[in-house]
């Protein structure tokens, strides 16, 4: 069976989230520094299209890779490291302009650090490192992307603090248990071989 090209519709996609991030930071900056006028109003509206285009390539890298068979080593490590980094970025630069609280920005930067200080130290011990999100993994990201959104959409206020950071923050730490339970079993089975 041939192996699958790095250089595919999928690792492109992916490779476009990452290099959407810095623009997305950018635009944000400028939205929340600056007073209200027209241009922080379009500023903010250009980074929700960044958000979206962000959101929209992290959906169809993932089909591409799996309906054309795409799948390879350098979009597995890709994919989640440029989830991470969108996450943890979006979280400090919304905590640091009072968009949402510290303690929630502090857990899902923690949780996401702490996982990649897992998959680098089982890669170091030469573990298996295969990275296999589970449904509440992939569920705690739906939810703290919707919290980035919802923030971004200016929800009501008493929405996002009565639901969308109690549910993200709860679904973070038990996630993050699910991972660290993961890796320490793949450790310790890899390492009674």
């Amino acid at each position: 069976m041939a192996r699958a090209s790095n250089l595919n519709m999928a690792n492109l996609l992916t490779l476009s989230r990452i290099l959407l991030l810095p623009l997305f930071v950018l635009l944000s900056l400028y939205a929340y520094r600056s007073p209200p006028s027209s241009s922080s109003q379009l500023y903010h509206l250009l980074a929700i299209i960044a958000f979206f285009a962000i959101i929209t390539s992290d959906l169809l890298d993932g089909q591409f890779a799996r309906r054309r068979g795409q799948v390879t080593a350098l979009g597995a490590l890709l994919d989640p490291l440029a989830d991470k980094l969108f996450v943890t970025t979006s979280f400090v630069l919304l905590a640091a302009f009072g968009r949402l609280p510290a303690w929630l920005a502090t857990l899902v930067v923690s949780k996401d650090l702490l996982t990649l200080f897992g998959w680098g130290a089982l890669f170091i011990l030469n573990r298996n490192t295969t990275v296999n999100p589970s449904r509440l993994g992939k569920l705690c990201a739906v939810f703290q992307y919707a919290t980035i959104c919802a923030i971004l959409l200016q929800l009501p206020a008493e929405l996002n603090r009565w639901f969308f950071w109690p549910v993200t923050a709860v679904l973070t730490a038990t996630s993050f248990v699910g991972y660290a339970i993961e890796v320490i079993e793949g450790a310790n089975h890899r390492g009674a071989r």
